[in-house]
């Protein structure tokens, strides 16, 4: 076995942690708070990812892979690459920019190291096996946290499990029946983000458990924690994820026909979120509903940056510094996010050319899947991350989901 892949393999079973090395950079801060998106971390899988890329160059010139670049997907990946150093070029802020871009670069190696040089029907069993056991672990720690409404360990050295307590001023909370509790973390930075990476993986190892019967030991441990993080995005995205897989499961069906209409579903959804900040300034209900407020009010904001800075946008990674003063000066409060929405936050960081390679580069990878009646929850996690990619940005900023991202893309196009 390549040496590559050995190692690829330990990046996949290292996929969750959260464990990082945090730099302290003045661009990080923003008038006069320090921003956590925007300071530089080195993560134990940009490591690895790096040392994959390297032996990946080697074991190419010593002949050990041979590749063929004919692909539509590589092609259009190295060009939406090129096109994210453009906004890295030509942001105000150039070291956020270049930092983040670096990471996210490595990041989207994994996308092609999978097509040149795993095969989903031999690799995919492995990738599932290292996940299984990576996700018990998350979902272990999940429920003692949540028994426990508080980190195992308080302490990031914990495989970088995020400090808090009940008594903790930011954490979150949620409310069921009067009772007020704090949601499970696992190693994420929040339950939504904890709750997204379930949505999809959990599904995998549904549509696999014949194959490995252990499979549904995790799917119902996941499942708990799932319900626990109270994210209903999360929710939502997993349950149109089941039935959509149950149904394309049947036998005899138009995959191609059916799998068109599941994608035309998730364009509708897409073109609905990007006009909440139209149907937002009608509904004054919105203003009661603080998280639909500020989403509302990210777009619109995204909106005027997006006229301003049309081709290459502000800068990749660089939306918060514009976003943070008018959000405060055009709604009346300090909220600092990126614009949640994967696609417009592309748009605006980057512009309209990596938008468009973007989309193009998803286009491709579900058009590969209509006719994949074998690994057809492919298909499925594509269209759900497109669906939760419409409501938060983690699989942009977040390097665990960003990682997940690039996998799934990788293996829809094998």
């Amino acid at each position: 076995m390549l040496l590559s892949k050995i190692i690829f393999y330990v990046f996949i079973f290292l996929l969750p942690l959260n464990l990082g090395k945090h730099l302290d950079i003045k661009e990080a801060f923003v008038d006069g708070f320090l921003v956590d998106y925007l300071q530089p971390v080195v993560f134990v899988q940009d490591i690895l990812i790096f040392l994959i890329l390297i032996l990946w160059i080697w074991e190419i010139a010593a002949k050990k892979i041979k590749i063929s670049f004919s692909s539509k997907g590589l092609v259009v990946y190295t060009l939406f690459i090129f096109s994210l150093l453009l906004s890295v070029l030509n942001s105000a802020h150039f070291y956020v920019s270049a930092f983040s871009f670096i990471r996210f670069f490595l990041y989207s190696f994994v996308f092609v190291y999978v097509l040149t040089v795993l095969k989903v029907e031999k690799d995919l069993d492995t990738i599932l096996k290292i996940l299984f056991a990576g996700t018990m672990f998350l979902c272990f720690l999940g429920i003692i946290q949540f028994i426990k409404q508080g980190a195992v360990f308080n302490n990031y050295l914990f495989f970088g499990e995020q400090p808090y307590t009940k008594n903790s001023w930011e954490v979150t909370r949620e409310r069921f029946l009067n009772y007020s509790f704090i949601p499970p973390y696992s190693l994420f930075r929040h339950p939504n983000i904890f709750g997204g990476f379930l949505s999809i993986v959990l599904l995998w190892f549904f549509f696999f458990r014949r194959k490995h019967t252990w499979f549904k030991y995790v799917f119902y441990l996941g499942l708990i924690n799932l319900v626990l993080t109270f994210s209903i995005l999360s929710w939502i995205s997993f349950g149109l994820g089941f039935l959509g897989g149950l149904f394309l499961r049947k036998k005899n069906r138009n995959f191609r026909f059916y799998k068109l209409l599941f994608s035309i579903f998730i364009l509708g959804v897409i073109i609905f979120v990007l006009f909440t900040p139209i149907i937002g300034a009608n509904i004054t209900i919105f203003n009661n509903l603080p998280s639909i407020f500020r989403r509302s009010g990210l777009l619109g904001i995204s909106y005027f940056l997006i006229k301003q800075n049309f081709l290459f946008g502000v800068g990749w990674n660089s939306s918060i510094f514009y976003t943070i003063p008018l959000i405060g000066k055009i709604y009346g409060f300090y909220f600092a996010q990126p614009v949640h929405n994967i696609f417009v936050l592309l748009f605006v960081e980057a512009g309209f050319f990596s938008f468009i390679l973007f989309l193009l580069l998803l286009f491709l990878a579900v058009k590969k899947q209509l006719n994949n009646s074998v690994f057809y929850i492919l298909f499925i996690s594509l269209l759900q991350i497109m669906f939760l990619g419409c409501f938060d940005h983690y699989f942009l900023t977040i390097h665990q989901t960003v990682i997940l991202m690039w996998l799934t893309m990788a293996l829809s196009f094998l």
